[in-house]
């Protein structure tokens, strides 16, 4: 990525998508990702536009008393991460469902999310060995038992606090902070696609974990 300053690089358009970007809460990061740019670039063409008087306007904290308020009501309203971020104007559902973990770690009561029931397709019983459950475990002596757990959950992992350009197919995508330059977690995931580790998998769609 260039890292030059003024010299060629930074045209009219660039500097006015580099605004726009601003004005969206993008990360420096973001932003020279979007711009074929160094962060430190980005940094110093900002400091230098408002010194010439551009509209690049300090920016304030994102998550104040009352967006934790209302991001605490939309979400026990029964609203889903990406609807909260249009409605608060957050970057992404990713820095919803940060926030809301934080929060919680915080002490703040917002409780998970239930899960809804899955109803079975037809009136036919699936073949069960004799004494084993589909998990492995014992079968319950008596009907009406509910099966035992397989295991523990995942333990929360120590983040690596990764920036975006340093993460990778296999880095897990969680948000650890507020704000601008955005950490991410990076710990790594089990493949197949996925954007997180296991314990953060489990956080964004809605269950606790142990």
């Amino acid at each position: 990525m260039s890292g030059r300053g003024d010299g060629g690089f930074w045209t009219q358009e660039r500097d006015a998508e580099l605004v726009r970007l601003w004005g969206e809460r993008r990360s420096h990061a973001e932003m020279a990702q979007a711009l074929g740019a160094s962060k430190g670039a980005v940094a110093g063409r900002i400091h230098r536009l408002r010194a010439r008087g551009g509209d690049v306007p300090v920016r304030e904290e994102f998550w104040t008393e009352e967006r934790d308020g209302e991001l605490v009501r939309l979400f026990k309203d029964g609203l889903s991460q990406a609807k909260i971020a249009d409605a608060l104007g957050a970057a992404s559902k990713d820095a919803v469902a940060g926030r809301i973990e934080r929060l919680r770690k915080r002490g703040v009561d917002i409780p998970p999310r239930k899960r809804k029931a899955v109803t079975p397709l037809g009136p036919t019983k699936p073949h069960r060995s004799p004494g084993l459950n589909f998990h492995g475990g014992v079968r319950p002596s008596s009907a009406g038992k509910p099966l035992p757990r397989t295991g523990p959950r995942p333990d929360e992992p120590a983040p690596l606090n990764l920036t975006l350009l340093q993460l990778g197919p296999r880095n897990c995508r969680w948000p650890v902070n507020d704000g601008g330059p955005f950490r991410f977690c990076g710990a790594r995931t089990a493949g197949g696609g996925m954007k997180y580790c296991p314990y953060h998998h489990e956080l964004a769609h809605g269950r606790k974990a142990a």
